[in-house]
């Protein structure tokens, strides 16, 4: 055994090369080297470019650590970025086909000289001429050996530094490629699985598998069937040999409707193979590589409906055997997948139609129509691994697939990841969730793993999909939920209150605006029609505002709204109740519900929806839909974030909410502090000069006393929707437990924070001045983008540096003179007021 010592600061570690720990932890050395240079073991040192190891290491688990994932987030960065290098540099001028076909076979030739240089199998030119000629399926074509060589030296040091990600590297470039190229139908479906994912659903994958065949109808790039053969190579702690490694591969089976990516599952595969061999210290060579003949499928004719159609005839890729899919229904004890991503918008007609005739309960959602597929290719008691978008889950359109499902299939597990949740992908579009289930229920009693991860960064959801801290709740209680609705945040004291009977279709009737049109055209702001009377008052929403503000627009109306009824495209709605609507409120609620008055005269359009009233306190109500309680109930009802006016109707509250007195003047002080506010700011219909009368004739002391009036104006505020926020969560009997699970989803609230934190002022200062515009108001909504809104920069402050709020207000008022920066904005403000006032 040959030691290694470094001696630092008196101390000294001793270390052992790659081969001594290899022996020690029974793997390949070459396996040792790709944990060393993907940092998973601790203390590992490169010298002289040899991985030298301490020789107390522990040895890795198989769970990747975040820091795994940020690498792979720079690989990827760094890949992209060398793809559309490339095209430029080579692929420019070729067949957009021929550049992709190209550049894979010359990536994967780089893939088997990296991880497999000491074997035989390692003449690049061999294998890319081999390769090449297969999946271009005409023997007397040739590669471009002239560009293969400079592709190859131009991908080469990007292989060898990928830090052990080289396995997914061909999927992912083949779907970079795909938007460089333009070129491909199936592209926007195309969302391959991030590994975090794969371990999360396969964590349970040995109680589950008893030797059956593994299906994946979707195979992609073919990650999670080579996840799989990493679980069959441990099946039964049995050292694998190349015999038995070919057992294995007649295990699994995949199919992909696009033919590259068939192609490319079986590169992925005997990479997998070959490296799982040279872990077992198994000599391989071309033979071994082309004697592993997975089971991989494509469609024999262009389809879009792929596995979905049993009538569709599918191809064996290496053998060419035909077979229908219909001869794969109940065979499969492990299903595992991430299906197609593609709803009614924008989907072709042939597939709506295929859809709505074979799969009726999906709405045309590509995606459900999958779960049900899924389990038609179990076989009893067979178990489904997939990753689907969540809508499904919680949208009232799903309600006949719900009933199908938890009537039929026994669900394990779900982990709700919700949005970001792709290292590459963000958007609505990505909002999913991980589901486990089984084809048959044992028992009406079932529990169903819940965890919701969808308000955290990705880092939380990595870590989250890891450290299990969800519940339980019964398959039978979903089931008889309304709608049978997946409300897992629905739960304990919340559904308790939801379910008691008052909702605010009962007192208030939200409705639908006038739709334009053309708002370009027909909506403006108020300075800008000065005089005109066309042009009217308009809640336009767009923002977030509670209580109220974003009153600067107009819109041009006419009489009676002749100039939107003369504009194509535009609907006149709920216009005879303009004179009845007192509320109005933003529909988007990727911030949360806020809901503000309506003025006098005011109209609403779409954007910037409106409420009347049949009975309770218009200022009471406002204080419960401007609740984070409420926002909470909205996330249930609406998972895509859209603030209709149906599910405002259905927010639960009581009478004794509606009509109380007590959150009515607590409404009341929060819309005269927000007004005040705005009363000081020229680009609201609300200004008014008539505060800045009281200011000292000193300039500094002028706009010193300005600064700390305005943010004890939102103190105020602040303070009276604490004392609302607390009268309803007493009188709906949210307990405390599931109050701090409230906080929890939705952030923690501003006056909530009861600690003071030491903070350097410049600090408070240059964050002040960052979030807000060249007047002091602020220009973002959120601290986070999982947080609820924030509706000023005292709250915004306050929950950036944790401190609170009242204390950090105390803070700024001593040191009022050392805000150099926010000083010179309200000068700025103060000057610009004076112009205004002697014009």
């Amino acid at each position: 055994m040959i030691l290694f010592v470094f001696r630092n600061n008196g101390g000294s570690m001793e270390y052992l090369s790659t081969s001594e720990i290899a022996k020690l932890w029974n793997m390949s050395s070459r396996r040792v080297q790709v944990l060393a240079s993907t940092g998973r073991v601790n203390g590992a040192k490169k010298k002289s470019g040899v991985w030298l190891i301490p020789q107390n290491a522990i040895k890795p688990t198989n769970t990747k650590s975040y820091d795994f994932y940020e690498r792979t987030i720079k690989n990827r960065r760094m890949l992209k970025q060398l793809l559309k290098k490339s095209y430029i540099k080579f692929g420019a001028q070729m067949d957009p086909s021929e550049f992709r076909l190209t550049v894979i076979v010359t990536l994967h030739a780089n893939i088997i000289e990296e991880a497999f240089s000491e074997s035989k199998i390692s003449n690049k030119e061999y294998v890319a001429k081999y390769v090449y000629n297969w999946m271009k399926g005409e023997s007397n074509k040739t590669i471009d050996m002239t560009l293969f060589s400079e592709l190859f030296d131009y991908f080469k040091e990007y292989i060898h530094n990928s830090n052990g990600d080289i396995l997914n590297t061909l999927s992912w470039s083949y779907q970079y490629l795909n938007d460089i190229l333009n070129d491909n139908n199936f592209a926007k479906t195309q969302f391959f699985t991030e590994q975090y994912m794969i371990e999360f659903l396969m964590k349970n994958f040995q109680e589950k598998y008893s030797g059956g065949i593994i299906f994946d109808p979707c195979c992609g790039g073919g990650n999670m069937l080579t996840a799989i053969l990493e679980k069959l190579n441990s099946y039964g702690n049995q050292n694998v040999d190349f015999d038995m490694m070919k057992l294995m591969i007649k295990k699994i089976i995949g199919f992909d409707i696009d033919e590259n990516l068939a192609y490319i599952t079986i590169l992925n595969i005997r990479i997998k193979c070959l490296e799982l061999l040279t872990i077992q210290n198994i000599d391989i060579d071309f033979e071994t590589w082309s004697a592993i003949t997975p089971e991989i499928y494509y469609p024999k004719s262009t389809t879009l409906t792929g596995t979905l159609d049993n009538d569709c005839v599918i191809k064996n890729r290496l053998t060419g055997e035909e077979i229908k899919v219909s001869s794969l229904l109940g065979r499969f004890e492990i299903v595992i997948t991430n299906p197609p991503f593609a709803t009614i918008k924008g989907m072709d007609s042939t597939l709506n139609t295929f859809l709505k005739q074979n799969f009726p309960n999906s709405n045309s959602d590509m995606c459900v129509a999958f779960i049900d597929k899924v389990s038609q290719f179990l076989s009893a008691k067979g178990t489904a691994f997939m990753v689907v978008q969540n809508s499904w889950m919680f949208l009232n359109s799903f309600e006949d697939f719900r009933k199908d499902f938890l009537g039929k299939d026994c669900i394990n597990e779900i982990l709700d990841l919700g949005s970001g949740a792709f290292l590459d992908i963000t958007g609505e579009k990505s909002s999913i969730a991980l589901l486990t289930f089984e084809s048959l229920q044992e028992s009406d009693e079932n529990k169903i793993y819940y965890q919701s991860l969808k308000n955290r960064s990705i880092k939380e959801k990595i870590e989250g999909s890891i450290n299990h801290k969800g519940i339980y709740v019964n398959q039978s209680d979903v089931f008889n939920n309304e709608y049978s609705r997946f409300d897992f945040m629905n739960v304990k004291t919340f559904k308790d209150f939801y379910y008691s009977g008052g909702k605010i279709k009962d007192f208030a009737v939200p409705m639908q605006g006038t739709s334009t049109g053309d708002s370009k055209k027909l909506v403006g702001y108020f300075w800008e029609h000065f005089g005109d009377h066309d042009w009217k008052l308009v809640s336009k929403g767009g923002g977030y505002s509670r209580w109220q503000g974003l009153n600067r627009y107009v819109v041009k109306w006419g009489i009676d709204g002749a100039f939107i009824k003369n504009q194509k495209g535009s609907v006149l709605r709920n216009v005879k109740y303009f004179p009845d609507t007192e509320l109005v409120f933003s529909d988007t609620g990727t911030s949360g519900l806020n809901v503000r008055l309506l003025m006098p005269s005011q109209l609403f359009i779409a954007s910037g929806p409106g409420i009347r009233f049949k009975s309770g306190n218009k200022y009471a109500v406002m204080a419960v839909l401007n609740s984070r309680l409420t926002s909470y109930y909205m996330r249930i009802l609406s998972p895509k974030l859209t603030i209709a006016a149906g599910y405002i109707a259905n927010i639960p509250i009581t009478q004794e909410m509606a009509l109380s007195r007590y959150l009515a003047t607590q409404a009341k002080i929060c819309v005269e502090s927000k007004k005040l506010f705005l009363m000081n700011r020229p680009n609201n219909i609300e200004y008014s000069d008539e505060y800045f009368d009281t200011l000292p004739n000193k300039i500094n002391k002028a706009v010193e006393q300005l600064m700390v009036y305005e943010l004890k104006l939102e103190l105020q505020k602040l303070e009276s929707e604490k004392s609302i926020e607390d009268f309803i969560l007493a009188k709906s009997g949210i307990s405390k437990n599931d109050t701090e699970l409230l906080f929890e989803e939705m952030g923690i609230p501003a006056y909530n924070i009861s600690q003071k934190k030491n903070i350097d002022i410049s600090d408070i200062d240059k964050k002040w001045k960052d979030i807000t515009n060249w007047i002091g108001v602020l220009n973002k909504t959120r601290v986070s983008k999982y947080d609820l809104g924030i509706d000023g920069s005292l709250e915004f402050l306050s929950k950036n540096f944790n401190t609170n709020p009242k204390m950090l207000v105390e803070t700024i008022e001593e040191n009022i003179s050392e805000f150099v920066l926010m000083k010179q904005k309200y000068f700025d403000l103060i000057m610009h007021n004076s112009v205004l006032t002697y014009l």
